[in-house]
């Protein structure tokens, strides 16, 4: 549901050019009044490629406090535009469930159902707001929005974020995150983790992958796996 892989998408289309230049103009000083065109701006968000929901609704959030009435509307033209159904997962990872259930009111969804779910989301919030976040983003398949939650809380979540580490091969994404000389003995665990899916690779291309696995291993300090 999430694209993370940033480095697939072609930011240089026309379409995108477009989009930015018209949105960058509205939203500039020039135009005092923004929320006279935020139809306009919805749709440069919306026509982007790949869309840009959530961009789009965290303007609707700002929009929901300066001016309830015009947040509604703004909502009704997106729903015209998008599916209510991907906005309102969209919108739980805004972490505004007053939005959340603003969006749900457009879809077909069961009131019992998603209003028990943000319930025991709100229960978490008390508790926990990392690992709230945390669960959002996994039950919406995001996994790297969960790991970037996770490393926001430090050595309580080390095991929670080892495992999508490794179950979802985000090793470089781990490594920019936990680049802390606080966190230097996972930084290292992670490096050797990123070592062994290297070596499990298959053999069609086993020097480059040894060779890999060697600079990873050594980055960990596992000296004895890197000169094996």
């Amino acid at each position: 549901r999430f694209n993370e892989n940033k480095s697939k998408i072609k930011y240089n289309s026309k379409t995108n050019k477009i989009c930015l230049a018209v949105r960058n103009l509205l939203l500039s000083r020039k135009f005092k009044e923004k929320n006279e065109y935020i139809s306009t701006i919805l749709i440069t968000y919306i026509k982007q490629n790949p869309p840009m929901y959530l961009d789009a609704l965290k303007l609707l959030q700002k929009l929901k406090i300066e001016n309830s009435e015009k947040a509604e509307h703004a909502l009704e033209f997106l729903c015209w535009m998008v599916k209510a159904d991907t906005l309102f997962d969209f919108a739980l990872v805004t972490y505004d469930f007053e939005l959340v259930i603003m969006i749900a009111k457009h879809t077909q969804k069961d009131p019992k159902e998603y209003l028990k779910y943000l319930h025991e989301l709100e229960e978490m919030k008390a508790k926990d707001p990392i690992k709230m976040k945390y669960k959002i983003n996994i039950d919406q398949k995001n996994y790297l929005g969960a790991l970037k939650e996770l490393s926001k809380g430090g050595e309580k979540y080390f095991d929670d974020a080892y495992k999508i580490i490794n179950e979802h091969k985000l090793f470089d994404e781990a490594l920019f995150l936990y680049n802390n000389p606080l966190y230097e003995v996972f930084y290292a665990k992670i490096y050797e983790s990123k070592g062994d899916y290297l070596q499990s690779l298959p053999n069609d291309d086993k020097n480059k992958n040894n060779e890999l696995a060697a600079m990873c291993y050594f980055r960990s300090r596992n000296y004895d796996k890197a000169f094996k």
